[in-house]
């Protein structure tokens, strides 16, 4: 196992990813939470895989994968190396359209700032439409540089990790470099 290239690009990348698990914790929490009420028996399977493989203290799990998708939409995918229901929320934006597509089941959700779809990408082909861009309504977004458009973020765990840490004991991770040493 190894980490994402971004988090090994250079001296502050691990501080910023600490950083963003710092200011998203409760988000990350109320999705852990989500993922609990709604397939329990998956959440404790993945939580204990979380719990091999967690570096921040403020990751709450049960993912260990996290992508900020910054002004764009998707072609119709499949996640197929996602193991467990994936956790997709639109962080904010000043857009119209954006819309998430399940094409397998013909189905269309608003998908706005704050929304949260938790399900199965790894099985159902799916899609983010073409969305437009709003001019920025405040002075205040103007005055720090924020330009119009779409953020979102998809919290995954992908099958082939949950293998390696299905077993792991808690903390396993940063004791073995992810099984660079031995134990």
């Amino acid at each position: 196992m190894t980490h994402s290239s971004s988090i090994k690009s250079n001296a502050q990348a691990p501080h910023a990813h600490e950083k963003w698990f710092d200011i998203t914790y409760e988000a990350h929490l109320y999705l852990s939470l989500l993922f609990e009420r709604e397939f329990p028996e998956q959440f404790r399977q993945y939580q204990r895989a979380h719990s091999a493989a967690k570096w921040y203290r403020t990751d709450p799990g049960p993912y260990i994968g996290r992508v900020i998708v910054w002004k764009l939409h998707s072609t119709d995918h499949i996640d197929n190396e996602d193991g467990c229901p994936t956790a997709t929320w639109t962080v904010g934006g000043s857009y119209t359209g954006g819309f998430l597509d399940f094409v397998d089941a013909e189905t269309r959700f608003l998908y706005q700032p704050g929304h949260i779809v938790l399900g199965w990408t790894g099985f159902l082909f799916h899609k983010v439409t073409d969305w437009v861009c709003k001019p920025t309504a405040t002075l205040d977004s103007q005055r720090v540089g924020v330009t119009p458009g779409r953020v979102a973020a998809v919290n995954y765990f992908p099958i082939a990790s949950f293998n390696i840490l299905k077993d792991k004991q808690g903390g396993w991770g940063r004791k073995t470099l992810y099984g660079a040493m031995v134990e």
